[in-house]
């Protein structure tokens, strides 16, 4: 499998997140049991994880605060420049296509 799909809470995500267009029975993991280790997250360096969160404030900074300190302490990241782009704020995905092609641009 090319990705994982972790969660804050099941049944809210099915009906309010992004996995609601998915199959009911669809696997996902809760983002706790990812961040203590109780369920794998990655298992290979080319597996993709997917993060539908669907606003606990508390999980948010939370997870934010964790890939925060991963990122510092030397696991593999890369920048991104998530601030969306004025004339429309809901493009996220193509702001990032845009700055992969920067990226690849400047090469």
């Amino acid at each position: 499998m090319r990705n994982d799909i972790s969660v804050e809470y099941p049944k809210q995500t099915r009906i309010k997140g992004d996995i609601q267009q998915l199959d009911p029975d669809h696997a996902v993991n809760e983002l706790w049991q990812v961040l203590t280790g109780s369920k794998k997250g990655r298992t290979s360096e080319d597996q993709i994880t997917v993060f539908d969160g669907v606003g606990f404030v508390v999980e948010d900074f939370s997870a934010t605060r964790w890939l925060h300190q991963k990122a510092t302490d030397g696991a593999p990241s890369e920048m991104l420049d998530l601030v969306a782009d004025p004339h429309d704020p809901k493009d996220l995905l193509g702001m990032i296509r845009r700055c992969t092609h920067r990226a690849v641009q400047a090469a």
